[in-house]
């Protein structure tokens, strides 16, 4: 997903590792898009899948449509269930196809946002004429 490139934005909301910030920038697409390459979807067997159901050691895996054909369990905090371990609580279950619609804007991060670490000592600043 770099320049050029595209992406459903429902396959990326639901990849494993893909967030959205605050400012509706999403996260760790590339890395979804990489790991997916390599993984064959659950339902029709061929690769590209992201979507894995989030219960502790199973490793079912989806692209988005087949996990709804599949009839997974879709969470409002974006966590996903195979039908082997669907949750006890439905209240916060996604039901009907509106509640996919994403009505705010979304994008695509290309450069991952990194932290630079240094050693205090090596840290200078100015603060008006005086050199710290």
């Amino acid at each position: 997903c770099g320049q050029n490139e595209w992406v459903h934005a429902n396959c990326a909301l639901w990849s494993s590792e893909v967030y959205e910030e605050i400012d509706g920038s999403l996260q760790n697409v590339q890395s979804a898009l990489n790991r997916g390459r390599l993984i064959r979807c659950a339902h029709c067997k061929q690769k590209g899948a992201s979507v894995g159901c989030c219960y502790k050691g199973c490793h079912e895996t989806y692209h988005f449509n087949c996990a709804k054909t599949a009839k997974l369990v879709f969470m409002h905090d974006k966590t996903v269930y195979c039908s082997s371990h669907e949750i006890t609580s439905k209240s916060h279950v996604i039901t009907i196809d509106k509640d996919f619609e994403i009505r705010r804007s979304v994008y695509v991060e290309l450069e991952q946002k990194r932290r630079k670490y240094c050693e205090i000592e090596k840290v200078n600043f100015m603060v008006g004429s005086l050199y710290v």
